[in-house]
């Protein structure tokens, strides 16, 4: 019965970091967006 025991510990521990990674993927994502758009939006500025 251990083995379910450990499944369970394994789980929990690899959803929280798969989770974390997920929202970090997520949050670097958005970020490169956002200086895309800004890198996009300077030359019109400079206009």
């Amino acid at each position: 019965m251990w083995y379910i025991n450990m499944a369970l510990w394994l789980g929990t521990i690899f959803g929280f970091f798969g989770w974390a990674l997920f929202r970090i993927h997520k949050a670097e994502k958005r970020k490169k967006a956002g200086a895309a758009k800004k890198i996009a939006a300077e030359p019109a500025a400079h206009k």
